[in-house]
């Protein structure tokens, strides 16, 4: 039977923001959901909010109860969804997040979040996102959301043979998630030894007298970046936009993500993030463009090989010589203070290739790692569709 969500949901409705934002927001009460917490795998609550008594009170109308399905109506986010459990106790929700608070005689909460987290539902939340409502789901279009609804033993038993096999799945990705956490380590851990100690376990050390390098090989030397590279401002690009393909990279701190007509610079750089992501350099060594919240400095003496610098930055606490504010920034003064341990240029050479070589390793299988958990990421989509459209008999 097939039935849309007013036909079977006692409320759709969304919370608000509490007066005063965040500054009202407590470490104990009464947790309050934002889009941030809520995904298709449960609730994120290492940043939950909690608001007091007096303020839920003030917010009853969307106060959460359990067995309610949660859902993002805005943002990057939008879509996402999770459910409340039969024990849960008080909550609430900002304007973010829609209840829906489905009649248990008619359809149970899991069915329903399966449902919504399905090819089916999805592809209902991005139909519903077209023309004015391109930036969020009204309310509106959520009640009228429809799915075929078999009985309550028949959705028990779905819901329970997807709970078995996608905590089998589950498992499998965490396992995979933390084995590529480990080699990540690995290679940080790799490149700070290698930076700091150099390839010579037998030579002589020295204080380099910096706290987070402690020490290094006697042979180098310590010296300011800017005594080394050239600092440099990135630029708006919006104005050389083109066609994808057609031009140069636009590089941010999260790489690429644009094509412009124009280059600022070709040949090797390393880019830093001047305000937000600023612990993140990349490294490149082709014509790019990269935006004005970015730097990107090239070598400025001869002895200097690009690659190793980049490596060591790489190892240096960026955070610690950036403005300790809510959006955290560099100047390029700060950047260019920061010391750091300079090898002839011959070993910082050899060091590079070693490091491009081993990385490159760790690399290739941390790719197949992120390979492996989306193949059993699109698994767990697949399944569920197929159940949920009776493709599947269970």
């Amino acid at each position: 039977m097939k039935l849309r969500i007013k036909d079977f949901a006692v409320k759709v409705g969304s919370g608000i923001t509490p007066k005063g934002g965040a500054e009202i927001y407590q470490n104990a009460g009464i947790p309050l959901f934002r889009s941030q917490n809520v995904t298709d795998d449960g609730f994120l609550m290492d940043d939950i909010a909690y608001i007091s008594s007096d303020i839920d009170d003030s917010m009853s109308g969307s106060r959460v109860y359990a067995n309610d399905v949660l859902l993002n109506i805005t943002g990057a986010s939008i879509g996402r969804c999770y459910f409340t459990a039969k024990n849960f106790t008080r909550g609430n929700v900002n304007q973010h997040v829609c209840i829906i608070r489905p009649r248990q005689n008619i359809i149970t909460t899991k069915f329903l979040y399966y449902c919504l987290i399905s090819a089916i539902g999805k592809e209902q939340i991005k139909l519903s996102q077209n023309g004015a409502n391109r930036e969020g789901l009204t309310i509106e279009c959520i009640k009228n959301f429809s799915f075929n609804i078999p009985s309550l033993e028949k959705q028990q038993t779905i819901s329970d043979f997807l709970d078995i096999k996608l905590k089998n799945i589950n498992d499998q990705i965490l396992f995979l998630s933390k084995k590529k956490e480990k080699f990540q380590e690995l290679k940080i851990s790799l490149i700070n030894k290698t930076v700091f100690k150099g390839l010579n376990p037998s030579a002589a050390m020295k204080d380099s007298g910096i706290d987070w390098m402690r020490k290094i090989p006697a042979h180098w030397h310590i010296k300011a970046y800017k005594r080394f590279m050239t600092i440099n401002n990135g630029k708006d690009y919006k104005d050389i936009v083109c066609d994808e393909g057609e031009g140069f990279p636009v590089i941010g701190s999260g790489g690429q993500f644009e094509w412009a007509k124009a280059y600022l610079y070709n040949g090797e750089a390393i880019l830093l993030g001047r305000k937000g992501t600023i612990d993140t350099p990349l490294y490149i060594n082709k014509a790019f463009w990269t935006v004005d919240t970015m730097f990107y400095s090239i070598p400025a003496v001869k002895n200097i090989y690009c690659k190793y610098i980049y490596y060591s930055v790489l190892s240096t606490p960026l955070t610690k010589y950036s403005t300790q504010t809510a959006l955290p920034s560099m100047t390029q003064t700060a950047l260019g203070n920061i010391m750091y341990a300079i090898p002839p240029y011959e070993e910082q050479v050899t060091i590079a290739n070693y490091l491009d070589d081993k990385c490159s390793k760790i690399d290739t299988i941390v790719e197949k790692i992120s390979q492996e958990v989306k193949l059993l990421d699109k698994l767990k989509k697949s399944l569920i569709n197929e159940v949920i459209t009776g493709k599947r008999t269970v």
